[in-house]
């Protein structure tokens, strides 16, 4: 769990981009694979996104940005989730500090 920075989904499939491994893909529904993942450190952009809380650097209106050693990714959140994931990010940043 670690290792996944974010999950998109494109059609039928979930990408998972990873840190070490690079990016696979599964077959199946996003609600699905969020449903295993741990729902205190991942959270939903957008209908088809999923980030990794843990590698978030910045959000700035309606781009959150994703950083660890060998990546820099930036992705849009969605007016609708918008205010839903400034609260996530204010309760996971509570956490760790």
């Amino acid at each position: 769990m670690d290792d996944i920075l974010y999950l998109v989904r494109e059609k039928k499939y979930i990408i998972f981009h990873c840190i070490h491994k690079g990016e696979y893909r599964e077959r199946g529904a996003m609600t699905d694979v969020y449903c295993r993942l741990h729902h205190e450190r991942f959270c939903y952009v957008d209908r088809a996104c999923v980030v990794n809380l843990k590698y978030v650097s910045e959000l700035e209106r309606d781009i959150i940005r994703l950083k660890n050693d060998e990546q820099f990714v930036e992705l849009a959140v969605s007016r609708r989730m918008s205010k839903f994931v400034k609260n996530e990010l204010a309760k996971y940043w509570g956490k760790i500090w």
